[in-house]
C-alpha cells in the first residue's frame, strides 16, 4: 500500500468515525428530549389529579366562588387558592405550548378567557391573580399570556367574539 492511500483511508476512517459520533450524539438528544416531554406531560397530568383533588375537598366552596355569592373569609381565601391553581396551571400550559408544538397557545387564551368570563367570582379572582403577577412576575411570554386573556374577555364584553356557553375546566 502507497503512503497516500494509506493517508487516504486512515482520512476516511475519521471522517466515518465522526460521522458516527455525530449521529449517536444526535440520538441521545433526540432521547433526552423525548424523555424531557414525556416528564412535562406527566406533571401536567399530576397538576390536573392534585387541582381536581383540592376542587373535590372543597366543591361547596368552587361552586358558590364561581357564581360570586357571599364567603365567609376561610371560604374567600380558599376560593382564591383553587382559583390561583387554575391560573397558574392555565399559564404553565400556555407556556408549554409556545415551547412545544401540538397546542394552540392562542386556543388556551380563548378557553381560558371564555371560563373567566362565564364565571363572576373566577373574573373578580382574575383581576386580583393578574394585577398580583403584574406587579410580581416580568417575562415576555407570562405578559403575553396576561394582556392575550385580557383582551381575549375584552372581545366577548364588546361582542367581537362568541363565548362558550358553558366552558369546561378540562384541557383544550
Amino acid at each position: 500500500m502507497k503512503p497516500n492511500n494509506w493517508k487516504g483511508t486512515a482520512e476516511l476512517i475519521g471522517i466515518a468515525a465522526i460521522v458516527v459520533s455525530l449521529v449517536f450524539v444526535g440520538t441521545q438528544i433526540r432521547q433526552d428530549q423525548d424523555i424531557a416531554l414525556a416528564q412535562i406531560f406527566a406533571d401536567y397530568d399530576d397538576t390536573q389529579i392534585e387541582w381536581a383533588r383540592l376542587i373535590g375537598e372543597n366543591k361547596d366552596v368552587w361552586v358558590r366562588g364561581q357564581k360570586n355569592e357571599d364567603l365567609s373569609e376561610a371560604d374567600e381565601a380558599t376560593f382564591f387558592v383553587i382559583a390561583a391553581a387554575f391560573f397558574d396551571k392555565e399559564s404553565a400550559r400556555y407556556y408549554r405550548a409556545i415551547l412545544i408544538t401540538g397546542v394552540s397557545p392562542s386556543g388556551i387564551i380563548k378557553k381560558n378567557a371564555d371560563i373567566i368570563y362565564s364565571y363572576p367570582g373566577l373574573s373578580a379572582a382574575w383581576k386580583d391573580w393578574a394585577t398580583f403577577h403584574r406587579s410580581h412576575q416580568h417575562s415576555e411570554w407570562f405578559d403575553e399570556y396576561l394582556d392575550s386573556v385580557d383582551a381575549s374577555i375584552e372581545d366577548i364584553r364588546s361582542g367581537k367574539r362568541d363565548h362558550a356557553e358553558h366552558p369546561t375546566f378540562g384541557p383544550t
